[in-house]
Order: structure tokens, then C-alpha cells, then sequence
């Protein structure tokens, strides 16, 4: 008798040591996208933080080089390559390559500007499909705002990249643009698009940009609003 009752010990044990083992938990020290979104504010954190994209420095092939922001490589790969600006001495900085339009492959800052380009989207992907599937409950004006704000910032990346990455519209419509990213749940590897059908998505989602901000809604300086979408608008079309 005392056996058997060993081996139901024995089993016992065993099918708690299994139960154990399948035990699901989420890290301590942070908080999931799919959890965040859905938190009181937590739209408010992810636009936020889609704006901090734009000034911070970012980790980039495990470094963080305090001359890289997403802001200094946008003026410097594009006001550097125009007549306004002159740089008056040689630099081992990479801007000076874009000064020269002598660019590379491997050129350090145009790789930087595309990964937080497409990161700052993705960022935005996880608001606009949560609304556009019906999950955002909460559909108050307010809201709406930050979702517009987040099809403004999609709509100003993608415009960028254009402006870097590809040739102008009037050059040839259906030439190679860049990639589009529209949405937190797509395939890792997708051809880029041609330049018309980029400039119709980035149109679009500033219209839609335009129709959720309203102007009693603004959040005030620094964060895109109904007429900032207009006035993008205005920019893209001429």
C-alpha cells in the first residue's frame, strides 16, 4: 500500500512540474503595444512617443551615435543637397557626402534616416489598424485626434522618404517610389511601389489626417493638427 501511495505521490508531483512549465508571463519592466493602446492614455504615450522619434537618438546597429536624430539627417539630406546652404570646410561626417551628392551604399546617416523612417511608421500602423479594425471603443473627439495625428506623421515619413529615395513625380509617375507600410500586420518583405501610387496613399492619408483633427481639438505647438494636414497637402500637390 505504502508503494502505490509513493507512485501517486510521484505522478502528482510530476503533473505539477508540467503545469509549471507552461506558465505564461509577460516581462516586468515594460508594458505590450497590444495592452498599451488599450490603457487610459495610452493613445496619448504611442503619439508621444512617435513625436520623440523625431528628435531622439536611436539605437542603431547596436549604437548610439549622439550625431544621428531622425530632424539633423532630414535637414542635412535635404537642404545640404540644394544651393542654400554651404559648408565651408571638409568633414568625416557623413552630411558631407550629401553636400557633395557624392553617396554611397554604406552611407551611415541615409541608413539611419530609413530605419527610424520606417520605425516611426510602424509606430503609427499600430494606432491606425487598431481603429480602422473597429477595436478603438473609446471614438471621443480627442481620440480621433491623436488616430488623425498618427495618419499625419505616416503621411510625413512616407513623404520624406519620397523626397530622399526617389525621383519626383514629374520625373516619371510610374517609376520606382519606396515602400509602403500600412498596416501592424503585413509581410516583412514587400517590393517598393511607384511613385503615383505612393503619393496616392500619402494624399489620402492626409485627407483622412484632416477629416479626424478638428481645430477645437488641436493639442497645441509642436503636434500636427487639421490645418498642418492642409497645409502637407498643399506641399505634396505642387
Amino acid at each position: 500500500m505504502k508503494r502505490y501511495f509513493n507512485i501517486f505521490v510521484i505522478l502528482g508531483i510530476l503533473s505539477l512540474m508540467t503545469v509549471s512549465c507552461e506558465k505564461e508571463y509577460e516581462p516586468s519592466d515594460m508594458i505590450t503595444p497590444d495592452k498599451l493602446i488599450q490603457m487610459p492614455d495610452g493613445l496619448t504615450y504611442i503619439a508621444n512617443g512617435n513625436y520623440s522619434m523625431f528628435k531622439d537618438v536611436l539605437t542603431f546597429n547596436g549604437v548610439e551615435n549622439q550625431n544621428y536624430s531622425y530632424l539633423r539627417q532630414y535637414f542635412f539630406l535635404s537642404d545640404f543637397a540644394g544651393d542654400d546652404v554651404t559648408c565651408g570646410q571638409v568633414t568625416t561626417d557623413p552630411f558631407y557626402l550629401s553636400f557633395t551628392q557624392d553617396h554611397t551604399p554604406s552611407q551611415e546617416n541615409t541608413s539611419y534616416f530609413w530605419y527610424v523612417s520606417y520605425k516611426m511608421i510602424s509606430a503609427t500602423n499600430l494606432v491606425i489598424s487598431y481603429y480602422e479594425r473597429g477595436e478603438m471603443a473609446d471614438q471621443s473627439a480627442a481620440n480621433l485626434q491623436l488616430v488623425g495625428e498618427n495618419y499625419f506623421v505616416r503621411a510625413f515619413a512616407h513623404f520624406s522618404l519620397m523626397n530622399i529615395f526617389a525621383r519626383p513625380y514629374t520625373h516619371d509617375p510610374n517609376g520606382p517610389g519606396i515602400i509602403i507600410r500600412n498596416s501592424d500586420n503585413e509581410p516583412v518583405e514587400k517590393p517598393r511601389s511607384t511613385v503615383s501610387e505612393v503619393y496616392d496613399f500619402i494624399l489620402n492619408d492626409l485627407r483622412t489626417a484632416a477629416s479626424l483633427m478638428k481645430p477645437n481639438t488641436m493639442r497645441g505647438k509642436g503636434y500636427a493638427s487639421v490645418y498642418a494636414a492642409y497645409a502637407m497637402m498643399s506641399w505634396v500637390f505642387r
